[in-house]
């Protein structure tokens, strides 16, 4: 629904004579005036029915590929981990019986795919937090439980990171459509999701990196509604005791949404603290409307206010999980310590190029050069729809987006570049950094 719909006159040329409809009407308009979408003219084009086809078929085929060849590629030494973990088995135990100078049948490296015997989801739990305390157990347990139901084959095993990367999907169609309330984009923004080389293999990979896609994604969008509740409760006085509870209760999902993206992974924190960086310059930037074109979220200072109770409540939930990190915070650095060697600035800028155009190319060029060529114009289609975005959209639409994706990468950025190490190299540490490029291109795309 747009502004256009609310401008519609009846059939004899005058607005209805209700006064209850007069004000659902406005109230509704100011909400959409309030996201920052487009505006009416550039809402009016649309998509012919066979591009929407299109779209529509590339959305499936993206679907098809990430339960395409599930158990013909390479098992990879973090799944191994995966399955010993939600097995109930610990790096000690192993240990203790694999390396002890002899040769050891596939048969007996096997069975640390299966659950161990006598285990619980407990065991799972405790193995991680005496020695992976970086991981935190929600994908683990849930691996479990898969275990105990499907079995512990490759296939079944890649099953389900496949079938939770399915929930993205959704989540980001209604992060466009609140962002720049068009279908179309939201049309776009998901086929591209589907399509990315990058979401499709972590979708096959027995990880969590396709859930922690889900929950970046879903807070975003939790978030806005959230807000919008806001803006909806300040332009509407007079009904603002029956939204109020509406109001609460979707903070309250963006609370569950950051619990459960910490419980995922901790690198979900690099989004929590880009939304606070948003809406902590929104209520600073709040007071000079004058800088930009339109004012978009109104009650920022309310907004601000009720994110910080989010994510107190949020940290709350989470507490159980960051006593283990932070007492037991000597063997998780000892684990990651491999992130900490500078492989220099060159190394550096390739990485990031692979990183980030991976989610549209995936290329193998006999020649890194040559593969490296290939891959500028996605570099400059990438900022040129960032630009485009801060070009023509509202405050609130390209601020979101902007600190969506810079926030995050210079979280880990910085660190390398000061401290030394190659975090920021990892591709799968700046998901948080994603969905941002891969609305700002669907809106250039649909533009």
């Amino acid at each position: 629904m747009n502004d256009l719909h609310f401008r519609r006159r009846s059939a004899d040329g005058d607005r209805p004579h209700d006064p209850r409809t007069r004000i659902q009407m406005k109230i509704a308009s100011l909400a959409i005036k309030d996201s920052g979408g487009l505006s009416s003219n550039q809402m009016g084009v649309r998509f012919p029915i066979w591009l929407k086809r299109v779209f529509i078929f590339l959305l499936i085929v993206g679907i098809v590929f990430r339960f395409v060849n599930l158990s013909h590629k390479v098992y990879w030494h973090d799944e191994v981990y995966t399955s010993m973990r939600a097995a109930g088995y610990t790096r000690w135990e192993i240990d203790q019986e694999l390396f002890q100078n002899r040769v050891v049948p596939i048969g007996e490296l096997q069975k640390f795919q299966r659950i161990k015997p006598g285990s619980t989801i407990g065991d799972t739990i405790q193995s991680l937090a005496k020695e992976d305390p970086q991981h935190p157990p929600l994908y683990f347990a849930m691996a479990r439980v898969w275990m105990q139901w499907f079995g512990s084959s490759l296939t079944a095993s890649r099953l389900l990171p496949a079938l939770l990367s399915l929930l993205a999907l959704p989540f980001m169609y209604a992060l466009a459509l609140e962002l720049f309330a068009s279908h179309e984009i939201a049309l776009l923004a998901t086929t591209l999701l589907a399509l990315s080389p990058f979401d499709v293999l972590f979708a096959q990979t027995a990880r969590q990196y396709g859930l922690l896609t889900v929950f970046v994604i879903a807070s975003q969008w939790l978030l806005l509604r959230a807000m919008r509740g806001n803006a909806q409760k300040q332009n509407s006085r007079s009904i603002r005791k029956q939204i109020s509870w509406g109001v609460w209760q979707n903070w309250g999902w963006y609370a569950l949404s950051v619990t459960l993206g910490l419980y995922t992974h901790p690198f979900f924190g690099l989004t929590v603290i880009a939304q606070a960086v948003y809406l902590g310059l929104e209520a600073l930037l709040g007071f000079y409307p004058q800088i930009f074109r339109r004012a978009s979220y109104t009650s920022a200072g309310t907004n601000l206010r009720n994110f910080c109770l989010a994510i107190a409540l949020a940290l709350l939930l989470y507490s159980p999980w960051l006593y283990v990190l932070v007492t037991n915070r000597q063997r998780a650095m000892a684990t990651t310590d491999w992130a900490k060697f500078f492989p220099g600035i060159g190394v550096l800028l390739n990485q990031w190029m692979l990183s980030f155009t991976a989610l549209f190319i995936d290329l193998y060029a006999n020649s890194r050069p040559v593969e490296l060529l290939l891959r500028i114009p996605i570099v400059i289609l990438i900022l040129v729809s960032i630009y485009a975005v801060c070009r023509r959209c509202d405050r609130s639409i390209w601020l979101l987006i902007l600190t969506s994706i810079l926030v995050p990468f210079l979280l880990l950025l910085l660190p390398d570049l000061l401290l030394g190490g190659k975090r920021s190299t990892v591709s799968r540490y700046l998901i948080s950094c994603y969905p941002g490029i891969q609305l700002s291109v669907a809106y250039f795309l649909r533009n």
